[in-house]
């Protein structure tokens, strides 16, 4: 087959597989970012600068790609593909191209409006093209595989010419067909005519190897919206006719749609059944109203701030909303709670929800989980209501391919952090990072604050002139007394089995799944011995995903219904699960968790209702948590004890602690325009890797990713067995390793 490949072909997939029909895919996918009204006008760019960014975006559409004219990466994609390396990527070439073919550079040049002078190619618009074109996949600069070839450039093939029409069409200009000298493939010429030549040049245009300024920002945007580009335009289609659905559900998608009536079913159908509160129904209008860009609402547990949520994005009229929460369990959790009573418009995303539309993969993919992020691009986009883990929208800034898919959808839309208190010292300086570069309206919710944290926010806003209203909860509510405190030196055994003799619902939680587990085996196995009847329940992280879903909805159906029930978990516990428990039995942890784990004790507590007890003591060992953070907590349970509190006293003592502040700097990923590498973590550093047991892996059967996600089980790193498999992001585990059941999930044997 005589024609230049931007992806692997597959039977049926022609046009989309064609270099000049994936060119003509991303050019589309540009159109519609560009004319999707107010979407470029919440990346804080100047007026003069989205003129520019406008242009920019359909010129690198067309342009990204054009160095896959060459018979290195077209061998690649031969059926004699595996036999081939690439030794310099088509990036680089698509980046050469750019400077050297005579033709394509007159029309760029004056299609930004600049002269045809030696010195534009060091003009910040012109730099800015060459940041997103050479990290739009993130590898560069990359490892040097060459071994002195000469890469020649296609510039004659029929394809090649038929590409440079799309670049005709957007500029008016007429583009003649020019050679372009060849690149060679030697670590000290790439330095030299590439690497080197790229440094100088973001030094010359002023933009910097950093983000230090709006046009920095303006170049790193651009990478972002590119890499979004690309990977909706890597749709598989055979036809063009067929992709022009595929462009049309893009198109719908991005700008959304009225989602009033959605979100007020979602809202009815939640509140169906339950007695009004006009307090906290007065509290979650106060949320519907505001109209500050970002809005800050600090309330504690079961004030209804799910609710509130979705009043304020009805009064915006949000056509894309994301609901963003701190981890997997807590997003499945608020999917399963509200996405499932709209699922026509409602989607959950997280690194384990389901993967169901193919794209065509380009043969050059180094990492699964890029690749994994691609081909679920249409699938992450085709919903506007969205329930995700925080990461799904901050990934952005650290360049995750999955994020910046979703970005162009997520301009055009409204975001809510949720638990927002919950988040660590790394996680939080990333939400500063992004509301301090994107201006959608954004809602900020939480329990409650550490002071230091509250002065960061405000001064950040203050500084980018974001305007912002704080929303206090309801404050009967939050003086209710609910809690009676009490201090033991260890597990106090004889509460729990009065309680579950009186048939009422109990939570035990261990700061560690060892603890945790310990405790459920030896206090089910005694009160099996004691003749006590009750449901019992483990429920921690390290669960096959399906599992942990199911038995986070078990503890949830069995502390709403009658009867005696024991659940022992983890800090798993601490947010989105919707329990109210007559008896709380903790492990002492940092002060911020204490309050989440409170607040699944007495949750729905009315007026006049009786305090319910939380027994706290020391654990045997500190982590995950500091010696600093155990006994900080440790001296306000002390000042706490015996007494009888509420929420708002709980906030009050957590005002007056210091958080702890980071050891290092954190370096965002897209401030980089030198390097475009995702490398970096939201979080800070933690133990557990992706695991799958042999037994679901059928390598023969060539079982899609989406399915295997359902048994990955987090397991601690610092006990991996050596030299095992991968499948993409997960070690393979032999069954001898690992000690697995369903009731209480997963050790390894050694541990």
């Amino acid at each position: 087959m005589n024609r230049l490949l931007a992806k692997k072909m597959k039977l049926g997939t022609e046009f989309g597989a064609l270099l000049p029909g994936h060119l003509t895919q991303v050019r589309d996918v540009a159109k519609i970012f560009v004319n999707t009204p107010d979407l470029l006008n919440h990346t804080g760019l100047g007026a003069d600068e989205l003129s520019y960014f406008r242009k920019s975006i359909q010129l690198v559409s067309i342009l990204h790609d054009l160095g896959k004219a060459n018979p290195y990466f077209q061998g690649m994609l031969s059926q004699e593909g595996r036999r081939i390396t690439q030794p310099i990527r088509h990036e680089v070439v698509s980046d050469w191209i750019l400077r050297k073919h005579e033709g394509i550079y007159r029309a760029v040049l004056k299609w930004i409006d600049l002269p045809n002078h030696e010195n534009s190619i060091h003009d910040w618009k012109f730099v800015s093209l060459r940041v997103a074109i050479l990290g739009h996949h993130l590898k560069f600069p990359g490892s040097d595989h060459g071994q002195g070839e000469e890469i020649t450039i296609q510039t004659d093939h029929n394809d090649f010419k038929n590409s440079l029409r799309l670049l005709e069409e957007l500029t008016g200009e007429e583009i003649k067909n020019f050679s372009v000298p060849p690149l060679i493939a030697d670590y000290r010429w790439l330095d030299k005519n590439v690497k080197k030549d790229f440094r100088h040049s973001l030094v010359q245009s002023g933009l910097g190897e950093e983000l230090s300024n709006e046009k920095g920002k303006y170049a790193s945007l651009l990478r972002t919206f590119l890499l979004s580009m690309d990977s909706l335009g890597s749709v598989a289609s055979e036809t063009e006719e067929d992709w022009q659905h595929y462009r049309s559900v893009i198109q719908e998608s991005i700008q959304g749609s009225d989602l009033t009536k959605t979100l007020k079913k979602m809202i009815d159908l939640r509140l169906e059944g339950r007695t009004p509160d006009p307090e906290i129904n007065d509290f979650q209008i106060r949320v519907g109203k505001s109209e500050a860009s970002v809005t800050i609402v600090e309330a504690g547990c079961g004030s209804g701030k799910t609710i509130s949520s979705y009043l304020w994005a009805e009064k915006r009229n949000a056509k894309n909303f994301f609901l963003a929460y701190p981890t997997t369990a807590t997003a499945t959790q608020g999917y399963l709670d509200y996405g499932l009573l709209a699922p026509e418009a409602s989607k959950l995303l997280h690194s384990r929800s389901t993967v169901d539309m193919e794209l065509l993969a380009n043969g050059e993919e180094e990492n699964d989980e890029d690749t994994a992020a691609a081909m679920n691009a249409m699938d992450r986009i085709q919903k506007p209501f969205v329930l995700c883990t925080v990461d799904t929208i901050l990934g952005v800034v650290q360049n995750y391919r999955s994020s910046a898919i979703l970005f162009p959808k997520l301009l055009n839309g409204v975001a809510v952090f949720d638990e927002v208190h919950s988040y660590d010292d790394s996680l939080f300086q990333h939400l500063l990072e992004f509301l301090d570069a994107v201006s959608i309206p954004t809602l900020v919710m939480s329990a409650s604050l550490q002071a230091h944290r509250k002065k960061e926010i405000l001064n950040l806003l203050e500084k980018r002139g974001r305007s912002v209203q704080w929303i206090k909860g309801p404050e009967a509510y939050e003086r209710r007394i609910r809690y009676r405190i009490r201090m033991r030196e260890q597990l106090d055994e004889e509460v729990i089995w009065s309680a579950l003799r009186e048939g009422r619902k109990v939570l035990v939680i261990a700061n560690q799944i060892k603890a945790a587990r310990g405790y459920y085996e030896m206090l089910k196995e005694k009160a099996e011995k004691m003749g006590i009847e009750a449901k019992w329940f483990l429920y921690h992280a390290r669960f096959e995903y399906q599992d942990r879903v199911e038995r986070q909805q078990e503890i949830v159906s069995h502390f709403r219904e009658g009867g005696a029930v024991c659940a022992v978990t983890t800090q798993i516990a601490e947010m989105s699960f919707d329990i109210s428990a007559d008896l709380l039995i903790s492990e002492i942890s940092d002060f911020p968790s204490i309050i989440q784990r409170l607040g699944r004790l007495n949750r729905y507590a009315k007026e006049g209702d009786p305090v319910k007890e939380a027994y706290f003591f020391k654990p045997k060992e500190v982590y995950p948590y500091t010696s600093e953070e155990i006994t900080q907590a440790e001296e306000v349970l002390l000042e706490l004890k015996d007494q009888d509190i509420s929420q708002m006293d709980l906030a009050v003592q957590l005002n007056h602690l210091e958080g702890r502040k980071l050891q290092s700097s954190i370096v965002f990923a897209w401030q980089s325009l030198l390097s475009a590498k995702a490398d970096q973590s939201l979080r800070e550093p933690g133990y557990s890797i992706d695991c799958l047991r042999e037994l679901h892996y059928e390598p023969r059967q060539r079982q899609p990713w989406s399915t295997l996600q359902k048994y990955l089980i987090p397991m601690p790193g610092n006990g991996i067995p050596p030299g095992l498999r991968k499948v993409r992001s997960a070690y393979l585990i032999p069954e001898e390793k690992i000690d697995y059941t369903k009731e209480k999930g997963g050790r390894w044997k050694d541990e």
